[in-house]
């Protein structure tokens, strides 16, 4: 089972790409912000995909990216 999940696995990558390109910069910067301060200072990985998001967000809303 295990190895099917790592076959699937880019396509997962992919469906998370296209979610975030399609999402708005705003819930971007929302949900980033909210994971990144709410997130438990063990859970450092969280953060950064918190402050990722934020960041994608912004440069999002900037029509950098």
């Amino acid at each position: 089972m295990g190895v099917a999940v790592l076959f699937k696995l880019p396509e997962v990558l992919e469906e998370i790409s296209t979610s975030l390109r399609d999402a708005s910069p705003l819930i971007l910067i929302i949900v980033g912000a909210l994971l990144f301060i709410f997130a438990g200072a063990a859970k450092w990985l969280i953060k950064v995909i918190g402050a990722g998001l934020f960041i994608y967000g912004l440069l999002a809303a900037l029509q950098l990216i």
